[in-house]
């Protein structure tokens, strides 16, 4: 009979925990599944995080095992974006540039700040 079973499942009804030691949007507190899918930007860039899985028997709460694992999340750092690649104004023209395509490839907290600068 493997793990798999349909009997494994009938005989034991388990409780699963998940916890992690990093900064995090998702919302492991609510989740009680045999598995952890984390959503595309839940984790930042540059972490390590220690997820750690906590299984408890229902019908026996003396009967548990824990179980962890270090996932390092690369860091991407920032992308600049600018609403268009060259424009060409007259002296006399208004000029309105935007930087808010620019984002953090991390999801770290916080704002971005913008630095628009001239050359010549």
């Amino acid at each position: 009979m493997g793990l798999n079973s349909p009997a494994f499942h009938v005989l034991f009804s388990l409780q699963y925990q998940w916890s992690t030691d990093g900064p995090t949007t998702a919302d492991l507190n609510s989740r009680n599944s045999r598995t952890l899918r984390l959503e595309r930007g839940s984790l930042q860039g540059g972490h390590k995080y220690k997820f750690t899985c906590r299984v408890t028997n229902e019908d026996d709460s003396s009967q548990r095992a824990v179980a962890s694992v270090v996932v390092p999340v690369a860091s991407r750092g920032l992308e600049a974006r600018m609403n268009a690649r060259e424009l060409t104004f007259g002296s006399d023209n208004t000029i309105l540039l935007d930087g808010s395509l620019c984002i953090d490839l991390d999801h770290r907290p916080g704002a971005l700040a913008v630095d628009l600068r001239s050359t010549m």
